[in-house]
């Protein structure tokens, strides 16, 4: 018999809402290699193996003043 759980995946909007920023955000995030991502037709999603991945490896840099 199949396996029958589903892998949780992200869509940008909900990773928008999550994070708090803007889907240009993600889109950087994704373009830069940061956030690994599928795109499926125009969308993209994100597994959430690729989501904790990103957890992971945030780093938060400081304002300079």
């Amino acid at each position: 018999m199949k396996d029958q759980r589903r892998e949780i995946v992200y869509s940008v909007t909900e990773l928008m809402e999550i994070f708090n920023v803007s889907r240009r955000t993600i889109h950087r995030w994704i373009k830069k290699g940061l956030l690994k991502a599928t795109k499926i037709g125009n969308e993209f999603r994100i597994p959430k193996k690729y989501y904790d991945e990103f957890i992971e490896n945030i780093t938060v840099v400081p304002d300079k003043k």
